[in-house]
């Protein structure tokens, strides 16, 4: 809402700009000058979006156009419950003991607003925790929706109404038109009855179609079809069709309607100027005396700003300015051209430009951080006695971290709008960290997580900036789900299990488990064994199911090497692996079926699961 606000003002603003400008040399610029001018108001009617200017130079400028459009605040808020999904006691006792109390707000990726003292996600729905289960709920507002909706009705109206007119306009050319022959253009030249003007029309196709007055005398036929080919060759078929579609997008302005009637007009005006420097100074006075014998029956009608296609002529007092201007015979100033120069360069920078915000907005640089993130290092608060001092790797932890952290919404308000009180946040907040790579060789991007209760039981995590103590100023760059700092760090706290088993000396019965293990499969134990002793003896205890398979088992090394393997048959192996060298193994078992004579035979069927091993193989360290 808010861009289509800064449209139609910075719209407006250009408009009135170029008027004072036509009316202030009014006397000193040509037609073609005049006509250009419009060039500047169009480009800003059909782009939407604006420059944004370093902060450096727009704080040196005034106030731009674009600060002058209004903000539109939501009137009224309405939530709107779409579905409810009952849970189960036990599944609502183990949400209550993870901290995920009855009003919890358990997902959503929408921005983020403020209405007095609420704080929802403004355009979506979110799931919210309730005394019985999960409800859904669509939050919408009314004015922005209305206006937006208004304004793209009118728009969609506006087309279809400029589509269905030229296109009847279309008919009727082509259902009266005859082609002229013996004339000498680029484009196909046809008479058409019942046309109140010569006229060029088409886009793809582009022709010019007289009236069968005009193409009866030599001198009018001349002067018409040198005044269309100028139309053709300034493009003006093209410029119609711009004009229209702008006026569709802003039927609403009465200054855009304004601009397209005077903008047709000093087409026109530009067209006569160049068919008199097509035809010579000597048809100048001629050219004039056309014009004035072809006046239409009547002036330009509003509707007629809605045709795709030039006019020669218009009513009386369009001709009269039109034969002025051809026997006047302005010329521009060099100072009329310069200052023209000027104030479009001064209009684009005021009009185009948007200064940028003294607080930067940190969510794209955030999400973009994220995307390139290869580590996550998560670290309570200073208040903690807890510490996770390595970074979460592990392709499925990392996976899940990643996944929080994306779902951040970006927040539109500032701190102090929504009342946050920061100075407290790098005492209270654990820290995370986004790190482009697992060696440490980059600094990270940290920031604080710092949970604010919004009254009840509601509560938003916010991410904070910097995160450091004592900084002048906090920054907000995106909330997150209250759970997200205990998500953290329970994947924190994995990863930390994880790199302590597997740098735990195993001294005990440590052993691998499998089943349905099919033929020609392996499983491997991710626990690293490792052996401390120069020399060490391990004994192994192996059972499964099955007699007659045949597995392979023993310990390997990470990049895949065999030390030690034992071949068992008949569901049972024992005996001991004698002068293992020290270092870190994995504990591996295979099915060898598929290398085996029982995956010949007539009654093997792999899909029924008989020729699948289950069992355990235990290693013990002999001391």
């Amino acid at each position: 809402m808010t861009l289509l606000i800064q449209w139609a003002v910075t719209s407006s603003v250009l408009i009135l700009i170029v008027l004072a400008v036509r009316f202030l040399l009014r006397d000193r610029l040509s037609a073609r000058l005049k006509y250009a001018l419009w060039g500047v108001v169009l480009l800003r009617l059909l782009v939407p979006f604006q420059v944004e200017l370093p902060a450096a130079v727009g704080q040196a400028l005034p106030v731009l156009a674009s600060n002058l459009a209004p903000e539109v605040a939501d009137v009224e808020l309405y939530a709107l419950r779409t579905n409810s999904r009952p849970l189960s006691e036990d599944s609502l006792a183990e949400m209550r003991e993870s901290g995920i109390d009855a009003g919890a707000v358990l997902g959503t990726q929408a921005p983020i607003y403020t209405f007095g003292n609420l704080e929802v996600e403004g355009h979506t729905t979110c799931r919210v925790l309730s005394d019985t289960g999960i409800d859904t709920y669509f939050f919408y507002t009314t004015l922005p929706r209305l206006l937006m909706t208004l304004w793209a009705v009118g728009a969609l109206c506006a087309m279809a109404v400029i589509f269905c007119s030229n296109r009847r306009f279309l008919g009727r050319l082509k259902y009266y038109r005859h082609a002229l022959e013996g004339v000498d253009a680029p484009i196909p030249v046809y008479t058409a009855a019942h046309l109140p003007s010569p006229c060029l029309f088409g886009v793809l196709r582009p022709a010019v179609y007289l009236t069968p007055g005009a193409a009866e005398d030599a001198a009018t036929l001349r002067h018409v079809l040198a005044h269309e080919l100028t139309h053709y060759a300034h493009r003006d078929h093209l410029w119609s069709l711009l004009r229209c579609l702008a006026l569709a997008l802003h039927w609403y302005n009465p200054l855009v309607w304004l601009a397209v009637g005077l903008s047709k007009g000093d087409g026109e005006l530009a067209c006569d100027e160049g068919a008199v420097a097509r035809l010579g100074e000597v048809e100048r006075i001629p050219y004039g005396r056309t014009l004035v014998d072809m006046v239409a029956a009547r002036s330009l009608r509003p509707g007629d700003l809605l045709s795709c296609s030039t006019a020669m002529t218009g009513g009386k007092k369009s001709i009269q300015q039109r034969v002025a201007q051809i026997v006047k015979k302005p010329e521009t100033l060099k100072t009329a051209l310069f200052a023209v120069i000027a104030v479009v360069a001064l209009s684009a920078v005021f009009v185009f430009a948007e200064r940028e915000e003294p607080v930067r907005n940190l969510y794209g640089s955030y999400r973009y951080q994220v995307s390139h993130t290869q580590a996550v290092q998560f670290s309570p608060s200073l208040l903690s006695s807890q510490a996770y001092p390595d970074a979460i790797t592990d392709p499925d932890l990392l996976e899940k971290a990643l996944d929080i952290l994306d779902s951040a919404a970006d927040l539109l308000n500032t701190p102090e709008e929504l009342g946050l009180d920061l100075s407290e946040a790098p005492f209270l907040s654990p820290r995370v960290t986004l790190l482009e790579d697992t060696d440490g060789s980059a600094d990270g991007h940290t920031y604080l997580l710092y949970t604010h209760r919004l009254g009840g039981s509601l509560e938003r995590c916010y991410l904070v900036t910097p995160a450091e103590i004592g900084a002048e100023s906090y920054t907000v760059a995106a909330v997150l789900d209250p759970s997200t700092p205990g998500a953290l760090e329970l994947l924190a706290r994995t990863q930390r299990h994880r790199i302590e088993e597997d740098l735990t000396q195993v001294t005990g019965n440590v052993g691998l488990s499998f089943s349905d293990l099919t033929p020609g499969k392996e499983q491997v134990k991710e626990q690293t064994f490792i052996v401390q002793e120069v020399l060490s003896d391990i004994s192994y205890s192996l059972t499964y199911e099955s007699p007659v398979l045949t597995l392979d088992f023993g310990l390997r090394t990470a990049d895949g090497t065999e030390v030690v393997c034992r071949t068992a048959y008949g569901g049972v192996a024992n005996g001991t692996f004698e002068g293992i060298s020290a270092g870190s193994y994995q504990i591996f078992v295979r099915n060898m079926g598929d290398l085996n004579y029982y995956t010949q035979l007539p009654t093997y069927q792999p899909e029924s699961g008989r020729d699948n091993a289950t069992g355990a193989v235990n290693f013990q360290i002999i001391e």
